[in-house]
């Protein structure tokens, strides 16, 4: 049984690498054996105002009604093995821009999508599952329910980070 401060999120950067923002998160396992990570986010929620970032690693967010819902067509999170006592580093690949679907109560007759420049964050908070077993999907049971179990496990940290400037594309190309 592993326990909770098993895992440790050491460091994250972020840059723009090919027109994508590229985040690369450091993890250090502190068990005597291979420990298994999310290896992509399952949520992304960006905080204009507060210009925050949160990566959620894990499928904890979803609820009751969701699982329901989703449980039969839930894509397969990648998984990331973390050797032994060393420090492993992934990267995460997003869109620089996202478009965020605005709630009828804050659109009025305004816009449907609002863009949010993710690559202007100045902290980016993270939440990653692990467990000890690889995860194998057992087609008796909502992929959800199982996703949640395997990955009960969750270790959160936050980083402060230098904002991406974003290259403006020459006009005449």
């Amino acid at each position: 049984m592993i326990k909770k401060n098993s895992i440790q999120l050491t460091e994250v950067t972020a840059k723009l690498e090919e027109g994508k923002y590229t985040i690369r998160i450091r993890i250090r396992n502190q068990e005597d054996r291979t420990l298994y990570a999310y290896g992509s986010p399952r949520r992304i929620l960006y905080n204009k105002s507060s210009r925050k970032l949160t990566l959620y690693l894990h499928d904890h967010h979803l609820s009751k009604e969701e699982e329901k819902l989703i449980s039969p067509h839930l894509r397969q999170p990648s998984f990331i093995p973390l050797e032994a006592h060393t420090e492993t580093e992934f990267k995460v690949r997003l869109n620089p821009i996202l478009n965020r679907i605005r709630p009828a109560s804050e659109r009025g007759n305004g816009p449907l999508f609002e863009e949010q420049h993710i690559s202007e964050a100045q902290q980016i908070d993270i939440e990653i599952a692990c467990h000890d077993t690889p995860f194998y999907y057992n087609p008796k049971i909502a992929n959800a329910d199982q996703l949640k179990k395997w990955g009960a496990l969750i270790s959160k940290a936050n980083f402060k980070i230098t904002p991406v400037k974003q290259r403006q594309a020459k006009k005449g190309r």
